[in-house]
């Protein structure tokens, strides 16, 4: 009777931890808030009240401001999936006032091709042997009470 149970409860257990878990990341606006962005009207101050703090602002050129989500899904161990991405772009004019909205998906997405190549760097690199033998000698007594 107890070798039941306690094999329902590994069970129940084990399958507990297969559930996918789901983590909603950034900060998207709603669409009626959204709704209330004029482009042309609507100043920087506005839209913060409106829509709420960006997640990221563009540090260079003319001001814009990002607003990200991600919903991904992680089931135990394995790599996380992401489900959703969306990106909201307000681009702001000289005079503070909105003058663009930007609504990018994960459809949108460009991938990346990294480069892999290495910066030389000056000095010679020793093997493991060249390191001990390299070391033989150079202490002294004098080092010793140092």
């Amino acid at each position: 009777m107890i070798s039941k149970s306690l094999l329902m409860f590994c069970t129940a257990l084990a399958l507990g931890a297969c559930t996918a878990t789901v983590d909603l990341r950034g900060n998207l606006p709603e669409p009626e808030a959204l709704a209330k962005i004029k482009v042309g009207e609507t100043t920087e101050e506005q839209a913060q009240l409106i829509l709420g703090t960006p997640s990221s602002v563009t540090n260079f050129g003319e001001q814009d401001w990002h607003y990200i989500y991600q919903k991904v899904s992680t089931v135990s161990f394995f790599t996380p999936r992401e489900m959703d991405y969306i990106t909201i772009t307000l681009a702001f004019d000289a005079t503070g006032k909105v003058k663009s909205i930007t609504k990018l998906g994960k459809k949108d997405r460009k991938t990346i091709d990294l480069v892999s190549r290495e910066t030389p760097t000056a000095g010679k690199e020793y093997s493991v042997m060249e390191q001990l033998i390299g070391n033989v000698g150079k202490f002294t007594k004098e080092d010793k009470g140092k």
